[in-house]
């Protein structure tokens, strides 16, 4: 009887079927399921004076961002079930995964954005971060400019759209500044399509990155290229972008908003200090380097909260797998 030797192909394919990881098929969110919505609906939602966007609400606009950052899926309704499967699509962009079976481009497209969407998809944060931008008094004579510094995927370019029209602006514009080319790219086609504004290139600690907005009033700022908590500033570039920043429009900013609108850091023997618009993000610290002070908490809440602490009002509603599986801002 003639042997026949096996198929090496099918029997590869069955065993690296093995190792692939399961799809996690819990619920996003402890919360019950919401309608499907498009993330302009909710954009515009967001808008409304008297709409108060919830945790679960904000938490989903975050996913959905993501979602329409990395599919393009800003104007089609999204569910909570399109929601996990795109999250669990993420979270194994590097590894086997039976949810990404098939989909070698979009792993490696997942893989090409992962840095703005590690940041994103840091759920708890984003939506305490989301939560503080949208609830940040702004004012003065329209047009609304706001200015985002290190943009990414663009979401605090919403947020401050946002609060600008839930304070009355019209037409707000916002600008951010991204100097990876890949992740500009990316972010300024989305915040185009979402009538936000545009992201350039720039390296946002040069002064002369700035000359283009020189003579506009600038209403917010955010900048939260931050270290993690009991970092030394200089692993970030805030310190850098914020001199750069206030050297090159320092009458434009004056009375902006600022998020953070203060950052904590451990100043050796001189203790903690507080680094804010009013000293220029550059505290007088005896002499002790700017560069080697510590992260350790920005404003939210009206408080000054440590950098471990923010998200925590929601991390609560997120399954505990999925806290898991989530990215990192900080």
């Amino acid at each position: 009887m003639e042997h026949q030797s096996p198929d090496l192909s099918r029997l590869t394919e069955q065993a690296l079927r093995l190792l692939e990881r399961p799809r996690l098929r819990v619920p996003l969110l402890s919360a019950p399921a919401a309608p499907p919505s498009s993330l302009t609906d909710d954009l515009d939602r967001l808008a409304a004076p008297d709409f108060k966007p919830d945790g679960p609400f904000l938490l989903r606009l975050a996913a959905k961002y993501g979602h329409a950052y990395a599919h393009g899926s800003q104007f089609d309704s999204v569910d909570d079930d399109d929601l996990t499967l795109f999250l669990d699509r993420f979270a194994n962009r590097r590894r086997g995964a039976e949810s990404l079976r098939g989909k070698e481009g979009l792993r490696r497209d997942l893989l090409h954005s992962g840095f703005a969407l590690c940041m994103l998809l840091d759920l708890p944060r984003t939506a305490h971060v989301l939560r503080e931008v949208l609830n940040t008094p702004v004012s003065g004579p329209a047009p609304f400019l706001g200015l985002d510094i290190g943009a990414g995927s663009g979401i605090l370019m919403a947020a401050m759209h946002g609060a600008a029209r839930r304070n009355g602006f019209e037409h707000p514009e916002c600008l951010g500044i991204e100097r990876d080319p890949a992740v500009r790219e990316r972010g300024d086609r989305l915040t185009r399509s979402l009538g936000l504004g545009r992201i350039v290139a720039g390296d946002a600690k040069l002064p002369e990155t700035f000359a283009g907005m020189a003579g506009r009033r600038i209403a917010f700022v955010c900048n939260e290229t931050l270290p993690s908590q009991g970092r030394r500033l200089w692993k970030e570039d805030f310190t850098a972008i914020s001199a750069a920043l206030l050297q090159a429009l320092a009458d434009e900013t004056r009375g902006a908003a600022f998020f953070p609108a203060a950052l904590t850091a451990e100043a050796g023997p001189r203790g903690r200090v507080r680094l804010t618009p009013a000293n220029r993000f550059a505290p007088e610290t005896d002499g002790y380097p700017l560069r080697l002070m510590r992260a350790e908490g920005i404003e939210l809440d009206g408080r000054d909260m440590e950098l471990s602490q923010v998200g925590k009002p929601y991390t609560g509603l997120v399954h505990p797998d999925w806290l898991l599986r989530l990215g990192r801002r900080w």
